[in-house]
């Protein structure tokens, strides 16, 4: 048996939806996860990502999809301890605006994941986005 639950909290300026965390939750009879995000994201910063989860161990794994379509592995790390797990997850700079997707799921159960919508924006005007490597370095006098 699976069941999907979403929440969601949303304010609405200038026709734009500015969420300020999400929540999605995938249960079946072999456990539960619980995906917590902020639902605006910024091409090139850092997020923090957390779960909740029950009747599970192992690793698990977040990705980053758009149109169905697997855009970036971000995290596989460990599914944390009673009960609760996190993450920072360094976005990525070369990132083009829109809505995307962010997936939890687990890798002893495949099937069991959790799914949210963020929506990812470009850094403000005049920020530099980080280099993905330190192999270039920034050319002198050019920003």
């Amino acid at each position: 048996m699976k069941t999907m639950l979403r929440w969601m909290v949303c304010v609405v300026f200038a026709g734009l939806c500015w969420s300020s965390s999400a929540l999605a939750m995938n249960k079946t009879d072999k456990g539960m996860l619980t995906l917590s995000a902020p639902g605006n994201w910024v091409s090139g910063s850092t997020v923090q990502c957390s779960w909740d989860w029950g009747n599970l161990d192992g690793n698990v794994e977040l990705s980053l999809w758009k149109g169905g379509r697997l855009v970036a592995t971000l995290a596989s790390c460990p599914l944390g301890e009673n009960g609760k797990g996190s993450a920072s997850i360094a976005v990525p700079a070369k990132l083009t605006p829109g809505a995307y997707e962010v997936r939890l799921k687990s890798a002893k159960h495949p099937e069991l994941i959790s799914k949210m919508a963020v929506n990812v924006a470009a850094p403000p005007a005049g920020k530099a986005l980080p280099f993905d490597d330190g192999s270039h370095p920034q050319t002198p006098g050019r920003r």
